[in-house]
């Protein structure tokens, strides 16, 4: 949730909470890099999000979604259907995920 309300509203429609909890150095470069591939892939960034995680080969590693909405969580579950690259999910990890 924290990168599509990033998305629809900006720093300032955060709450209070997710700015001191999520809003960083580092979540900010995920985001303009998250922002570039929901234009690549033509989706929303929910759908990244849960996209880079069902990308991962690794049995542990699932996304688990939620939404207030019934649309929010058929947009976010249209990232299941999405295979990053291996190296844009380096980028976006910054870590070995093989």
């Amino acid at each position: 949730g924290f990168f599509s309300k990033l998305t629809l509203f900006g720093e300032a429609g955060l709450s209070d909470k997710a700015r001191n909890r999520y809003l960083c150095h580092e979540n900010i470069g995920k985001f303009e890099y998250i922002t570039k591939l929901s234009e690549k892939y033509e989706c929303s960034v929910a759908a990244i999000v849960c996209g880079s995680l069902s990308s991962i080969n690794k049995p542990n590693v699932f996304p688990i979604i939620g939404g207030r909405t019934v649309e929010q969580i058929e947009d976010s579950m249209c990232g299941a259907d999405l295979s990053l690259e291996v190296s844009e999910l380096r980028e976006l990890f910054r870590y070995n995920i093989d």
